[in-house]
Order: structure tokens, then C-alpha cells, then sequence
């Protein structure tokens, strides 16, 4: 509904906010220098009324939090370095919030903050949780707060919950509700979910979460509420159902431990305007520079090449980064797009092997085991194939190979560069008979020892073979040490 349904007289609402603040004392009394007195209290809630818009604003949510001693601030610096002593509060499109706050929020609760996100539009916080956008609409007219359908009454709440304690229903005005909620932060707790008639335009909200916490499992006052439903947290929503004793039940829950400041950012800003003031040294710096260059770094001694390697992961160890990213992702994905990804990926998996199956040549078959003429038996080197011993079986034949070439047994005569042969083709095929050489070379003397796969042990048997039919035709031979 565009207009707040049966609207008060200003003077009832004044007496509603007076009411609102005792209430709040006799749940959790406070020190009497952190109090409003009751005059103090009057004349604000006279200067809130006194706004021509003062149903769509946080007027009245803010003097909660005033009652508790908590005082608004604008740096994102002060709440970030003293999470134990402060509140975020998100509300409105989650989307505008700044992306160096954002990254923030997960550790903030871990760390001992209290986080509360508020909104009924499409948001996703990665690691945390996502909205799904309303309205949501019910068709029983018991349901219908003053018979608007998108106006729900939530009755359906968790008894045991500290934000339900006097709460026998809430009113919604448009909401969305909550998609996916991460469990990685710490252990959840539903507090008020939707009526199961509860229909939307796009995706089926019945039964779903309005409103849920999450308590930190590495911090004793880490916290976070989700309300996928931002006019909950108004003045003029405030004035109907249960939604006040809620308000002043969700301030005490945020406030416990020691907070004493809140930072609040309406559609990512703070609510009083100014900078958000995010400090360097907490985000990762500005990128615009030139980077390192990598031969710099290669020229680093071995010791600090070795220190910044373990820096490097150990730092990613405890920011759990590649895990944050993966899985918080994934978790804010919602439900169909997650699907689409998945037969995606499955897609491109099966076209690159279709791609590899067609660009494939044809498996050359292994030539038979010709009988070696040299030290080694074909028995031998068969025995060594048999025992999946491919390495001793191809340096043996690739011993055999030079020893053709050279006639010599002596590795010192065996060619090591490409001006030792003679080669006959296009340079391409010089250059490939070379290279292979080389390497066989390598594996004859015993410079290579990695290990070695059938499959690989095959492929380098038929190149021997090649050579040997290169040198037989008189296209590959060694330089004499007179022509060189």
C-alpha cells in the first residue's frame, strides 16, 4: 500500500514514543546519565512529528537507540576497528552500500560486532545472505492488516526468541523475505516467518523467513538480524501491531555487551550525511599504480623470496579468502540461477571433451619390440615394461640409440648441441630432431629422473624409432670432429 494504513493523531504518536522509551527501561535499565529525561524525551518526539515526512524515517527507531546510550556516528572507521562496542545498520537497497563495507561485514560479527540488514528490495551479500524482493501479498482476508493483501500480518513467530518476548504479531508492509542465509557465520535462529498462503509475482515466498538471527560461533557478542522488510524499523509502521515492543526488543538484543555507537546508512549513507570515511590500512590499497615488476622479484635474494612467500599464505590462511569467495558466493546465488550455473558448467565440460575427441589424431600403434643389439636383451627390457619400470627400460633404449649414432659407449661422445649433427629437412624438423635429442640425451645420462608413464614411455619409444629410421637412411648423423 502507498499510504501507511489508520494513521494517529500527533499527540497519541507522542505518548506512543514516550511509552516506547519506559518500555525499553523496564526491560534493560540503564545507567540514569545515558537516559533522556522524560522532557527531553517529549520535546523529541515533538521535533520528529513536526517533519512532514516523519513516517518514512528512523525518527522514532533512533530514539531507541538514544534511550540505550547508543550515539550515531558517520565513521565506517570507528565501527570497524571497535566491533564489540558498536552497531552497523543496513537499510534500504543493501545493493548501494559501499563494496570496502561489504567485504567488512562478515569479519565485523566474527570479531564481536552487531549487524542488522534491513530491506525489502533484491539484495545479496556475499557470505551472509540474500533477499528475495515482494511484495508479498496474502489472500486471507485475517491476514490482511485493515484488508490490504500486501499489508500481512506475521503470526507465525518463535516463542522462545528474544525478539518475539510480548509480541503476538507483527505487521509488513510490501516485504520481500529472506533466500538463502549462510551458515558459516554461526548459528541461526528463524524468528518470524511468512504466512504459508504468502504469494509474490515472481518466486514463492510461503513459509519463508521474515526475519532471522544469527549469533557469531568465534565471538560471544557477535550478531546479525535479517528482516527482509525495511518499513519494520519506521516511524509510522511502528504504530501498528506488536511492530514497537518488537523495535525496542531488537535494540536491547543489538545492544548487548558494550556498544555505545551505531553507524546507520539509509540506501548506503549515512543517515546524517558526511563521509563514511574508510581507513586505507583496512582494505586493500589502490591498484592504480604501477605493479611489481616480476623481474624485479626474481632478483630478490632466496631468504626474502622465502619470507614473502610465507607471509603471503599465511595471510590468505587467516583471511580464509579463496573460501570466502567460493562459498559465499555460491550461497547467495538464489535457487534457479544456481541450476542454470551448474548445467552450464556441466555444458562447457562436455564440449571441451567433444572439442579434445575431434581435434584427437588417430592412436599411432607402438611398433613391436625390435631385438637390441646391445648390451641389454630384449627379454630384459621387456621384464622392465612388465614391471611398469618405463624409466630404466627407455634410458636403456635410449643408450642404445646414441651408441648407434656414435659407436661410441662413452656419454662424452654422445652430442649434446645442434651443431654436433648433421640433419637432413626443413629447418622445422632440424629444430623438432634436434630437441629430441636433447632430451634423450638427458635421459640417457640419468639428468632425468621424473617419473614416466606408459603412455609417455610409448610415445618416446616411437620417437627412437624415427631417429633410428632418420640415421639408417643417412638423414641424421653425427658431425666428425674434424668437420665441426
Amino acid at each position: 500500500m502507498s499510504v501507511f494504513p489508520h494513521r494517529r493523531r500527533q499527540f497519541a504518536v507522542c505518548w506512543l514514543t514516550i511509552a516506547i522509551l519506559a518500555t525499553s527501561s523496564l526491560i534493560r535499565p540503564e545507567p540514569a546519565a545515558a537516559q533522556l529525561t522524560s522532557q527531553q524525551q517529549n520535546q523529541s518526539a515533538l521535533a520528529i512529528l513536526s517533519q512532514p515526512d516523519w513516517q518514512t524515517r528512523l525518527d522514532l527507531f533512533q530514539l531507541i537507540l538514544a534511550q540505550r546510550g547508543i550515539t550515531v556516528t558517520r565513521s565506517g572507521d570507528d565501527v570497524l576497528n571497535q566491533p564489540d562496542q558498536s552497531i552497523i545498520i543496513l537499510v534500504g537497497d543493501l545493493e548501494r552500500v559501499p563494496t570496502a563495507l561489504r567485504l567488512q561485514l562478515r569479519s565485523f560479527v566474527q570479531r564481536g560486532g552487531a549487524l542488522l540488514a534491513a530491506s525489502d528490495l533484491e539484495a545479496s551479500l556475499p557470505g551472509l545472505f540474500s533477499i528475495r524482493p515482494g511484495p508479498v501479498q496474502v489472500n486471507d482476508s485475517r491476514l490482511q492488516y485493515e484488508g490490504f493483501a500486501d499489508c500481512p500480518r506475521v503470526t507465525r513467530l518463535n516463542s522462545s526468541h528474544e525478539l518475539t518476548v510480548g509480541v503476538a504479531e507483527l505487521v509488513a508492509n510490501r516485504c520481500g523475505w529472506i533466500d538463502t542465509l549462510s551458515q558459516q557465520v554461526g548459528f541461526a535462529a528463524g524468528v518470524a516467518d511468512l504466512p504459508r498462503d504468502a504469494k509474490a509475482l515472481r518466486g514463492d515466498p510461503s513459509g519463508k523467513s521474515l526475519i532471522v538471527t544469527v549469533q557469531s560461533d568465534q565471538s560471544r557478542f557477535g550478531r546479525m538480524a535479517v528482516i527482509a522488510d525495511h518499513s519494520l524499523l519506521i516511524s509510522g509502521m511502528l504504530l501498528h501491531g506488536d511492530n514497537a515492543i518488537f523495535a525496542v526488543n531488537l535494540v536491547n538484543w543489538l545492544c548487548q555487551g558494550r556498544r555505545r555507537q551505531a553507524l546507520i546508512l539509509v540506501h548506503g549513507d549515512p543517515i546524517q550525511g558526511g563521509e563514511l570515511q574508510l581507513s586505507p590500512d583496512s582494505f586493500p590499497p589502490d591498484l592504480a599504480n604501477t605493479p611489481p615488476n616480476l623481474d624485479d622479484i626474481s632478483q630478490l635474494p632466496e631468504e626474502s623470496l622465502l619470507e614473502f612467500a610465507n607471509n603471503f599464505v599465511t595471510g590468505l590462511e587467516e583471511a580464509n579468502l579463496p573460501n570466502e569467495l567460493a562459498t559465499g558466493y555460491f550461497e547467495s546465488l538464489q535457487r534457479p540461477y544456481y541450476f542454470r550455473l551448474l548445467y552450464l558448467i556441466a555444458a562447457a565440460l562436455v564440449a571441451i571433451w567433444l572439442l579434445r575427441q575431434f581435434f584427437r589424431r588417430a592412436a599411432e600403434q607402438p611398433r613391436p619390440f625390435e631385438r637390441l643389439s646391445g648390451p641389454l636383451s630384449q627379454q630384459r627390457v621387456q621384464s622392465m615394461i612388465n614391471s611398469d619400470d618405463y624409466r630404466i627400460a627407455a634410458r636403456e633404449m635410449a643408450r642404445h640409440l646414441f651408441r648407434e649414432l656414435t659407436g661410441s659407449e662413452a656419454a662424452r661422445d654422445w652430442p649434446m648441441a645442434y651443431r654436433e649433427l648433421t640433419i637432413a629437412g626443413s629447418i622445422p624438423q632440424k629444430f623438432s630432431v634436434a630437441r629430441n635429442l636433447k632430451h634423450l640425451r638427458r635421459l640417457a645420462t640419468g639428468t632425468e629422473s621424473a617419473w614416466l608413464s606408459r603412455r609417455r614411455f610409448l610415445r618416446l619409444a616411437g620417437v627412437i624409432d624415427q631417429l633410428q629410421a632418420l640415421h639408417a637412411n643417412g638423414k641424421l648423423a653425427v658431425r666428425s670432429t674434424g668437420s665441426q
